[in-house]
């Protein structure tokens, strides 16, 4: 895989050491680039590199998954790499269907259009109809690369959560001790596209004496002050350790993450991993993860209708129970990291057979 900076404390967590490899990195042209026009935001993050230099040589692997879309340059490199040696690679298209809303998102002018569809998603387009096999998220990225590609091999493959998280393990932090009243938990970046904006207002319009805890790494500054300020009941940690946030998984009533954009989000999964329901949006997979026996769904930037539903929830105790035991199941059968490795190792066979 791609050097990256967590990549000690990543393989920490899952347990693992002598079989990872870590390829190098190369960022010059995107550190140039941003010095150039002086840019902040990640635009130039699709030109890092990859000097492709695994442990053996390319020739005697069989199969090589490629994990995409960003950045773009280390991917086509692998691919390019692959079919000139003539070995197969599979690729997991994260988020294929927000490719196509690049653009608008970015507010790209029309000249820096040109340049996105000739000069990223063309290549983007080349990597995948030349892949032997094509993995989606869910089932709507399914649909968008049926429509790129209607003839290319694809199955749904989502990411895994890790189920030591379970209602049953004892807590583990005193920093997780918290008042006798229900408890809404928010994990994710502090930013638009999660939906703080419309989290802190259905905070403030819910009918039930609760607290809120958000946890999380602050992306967008001004949200600081209006989390200080909203309420005594809200309270902001940062970023927490692994132990104290699956403590407050177990802890919290009812996860609530009211985004406005997202692909697969795992931190839903993580919290019906401890047995905990969900009030979430009607974006990207969530109507996939979440059906009504789990949890409750509303359409995005709907800050009223997004209390109601939590309100709700909090009004019905024996609800929260069998949602609760309901996305506990759900995620043991379909998001464990079992299950997911072992659908991947079945395609592996096949495409290698």
């Amino acid at each position: 895989m791609m050097e990256g900076k967590d990549d000690a404390d990543l393989f920490a967590d899952l347990g693992l050491s002598e079989s990872i490899a870590s390829i190098p990195s190369y960022t010059f042209i995107r550190d140039g680039l941003n010095r150039i026009f002086a840019s902040s935001n990640n635009i130039w993050n699709v030109l890092i590199g990859t000097r492709l230099t695994p442990p053996k040589p390319l020739s005697d692997y069989d199969l090589v998954h490629i994990h995409n879309p960003v950045p773009l340059a280390g991917m086509v490199s692998v691919a390019l790499h692959c079919r000139i040696k003539g070995i197969p690679y599979c690729v997991t298209t994260h988020g294929i269907s927000k490719v196509p809303k690049i653009p608008e998102e970015l507010g790209l002018s029309r000249g820096q259009r040109i340049v996105f569809n000739h000069g990223f998603l063309r290549a983007y387009k080349n990597v995948l109809s030349n892949a032997t096999h094509l993995f989606a998220l869910s089932e709507g990225d399914q649909d968008t690369i049926t429509e790129w590609f209607s003839d290319q091999s694809v199955s749904v493959l989502p990411n895994g959560v890790d189920l030591n998280v379970s209602p049953e393990a004892p807590e583990v932090d005193t920093k997780v001790d918290l008042p006798d009243k229900p408890v809404l938990l928010f994990v994710g970046r502090i930013m638009a596209s999660k939906g703080v904006d419309d989290l802190l207002e259905a905070f403030s319009l819910l009918e039930h004496d609760c607290k809120l805890i958000i946890v999380g790494p602050m992306r967008d500054e001004h949200f600081k002050d209006q989390i200080h300020t909203l309420s005594d009941d809200v309270e902001y940690r940062g970023y927490v350790e692994q132990a104290e946030l699956d403590a407050l998984y177990r802890r919290a009533d009812l996860f609530v993450f009211p985004t406005r954009s997202d692909v697969f989000p795992l931190v839903t999964l993580e919290a019906m991993a401890a047995g905990t329901p969900v009030v979430s949006t009607t974006v990207g997979g969530l109507p996939e993860q979440i059906p009504d026996q789990v949890g409750r769904l509303v359409p995005p930037k709907e800050p009223k209708t997004f209390a109601a539903a939590v309100d709700g929830m909090l009004s019905n105790e024996q609800l929260r129970t069998e949602m609760g035991r309901a996305g506990k199941s759900l995620v043991e059968e379909r998001y464990s990291w079992e299950a997911v490795a072992k659908a991947a190792v079945t395609e592996y066979y096949r495409i290698v057979n």
